[in-house]
């Protein structure tokens, strides 16, 4: 009789253009760990037949951190749901250069605008004890979400840390000033090329913005953000490669110096903006 780990490399070796079509990148060993965490069973295990479920959901192309309601990001594991976004590991570059920046500066308090899973201000607050955060989300949704995470790591925060969730678009009715400001913002126009699965099953509010609107609504964040900012406050951001250096153009008017910077693939990610 198979194993559980050997039904699995046999139904992903047979299914492997369906699932590379679906899955770009996914590797035997990834798919087995969500299984086997959506399932409960260990792989050594006698296959039984079970969990058609998760085969059959799989078939539909459904995203697998949503089959399992997790995903590992940075360095802890958080919960989602399709009323967020998933974490993708260049937005861990983005959490890096943030812990960078406030540990480098004595950075006392951060804003996050757009935190869905809360994934980035969550992971920022395990590393800077006693940092101060509002992170805002326009769904309520996502805040639900954000807040989840938020009660599951708590212990793993000071003390001294605060984290404030609330719903507002951007940073609309904030008047608080704070040192460091991040986002990652809905950067990709409508006209955009995405992965059909992106398309189906992630939230689109998260994600997109029609191109007519897209310059205007940058302006409105530029200049909220830099309304937001302390003296000499940072603003950091990831962006599309395609449209960054438009939008760095677009910031300039609200910002005394501007730079991208790249992701692991060495495409332009990142806009930072300095007040």
């Amino acid at each position: 009789m198979k194993s559980v780990s050997e039904h699995l490399k046999e139904y992903f070796n047979a299914h492997k253009q369906s699932l590379k079509k679906f899955y770009p990148g996914l590797d035997v060993n990834y798919f087995s760990e969500k299984f086997l965490e959506y399932s409960g069973l260990i792989g050594s295990e006698v296959y039984l037949n079970s969990h058609d479920d998760f085969f059959e959901q799989v078939s539909f192309g459904v995203p697998l951190e949503y089959l399992t309601e997790s995903k590992f990001f940075y360095r802890s594991e958080f919960f989602v749901n399709k009323d967020v976004l998933i974490p993708r590991s260049e937005t861990e570059i983005l959490v890096e250069k943030a812990i960078s920046l406030i540990k480098n500066n004595n950075l006392k308090s951060l804003a996050e605008v757009g935190v869905g899973s809360g994934c980035i201000s969550l992971s920022i607050a395990m590393e800077c004890p006693g940092i101060k955060i509002l992170a805002t989300d326009i769904s309520e949704l996502a805040l639900k979400v954000a807040s989840i995470n938020q009660k599951r790591h708590q212990k793993k925060f000071s003390q001294k840390t605060q984290l404030t969730l609330e719903c507002t678009d951007r940073l609309s009715g904030i008047n608080e000033k704070f040192d460091l400001i991040v986002s990652n913002p809905p950067y990709i126009k409508e006209s955009d090329e995405v992965h059909e699965q992106v398309l189906k099953y992630e939230p689109q509010t998260a994600l997109f913005l029609p191109d007519e609107d897209y310059n205007e609504w940058f302006s409105v964040l530029f200049q909220q953000v830099s309304n937001n900012l302390s003296e000499k406050g940072i603003f950091l951001m990831e962006g599309h490669e395609d449209h960054l250096a438009g939008l760095q153009k677009l910031s300039l008017s609200n910002f005394t110096r501007t730079e991208i910077l790249e992701d692991y693939t060495s495409r332009d990610r990142f806009l930072i903006c300095y007040k």
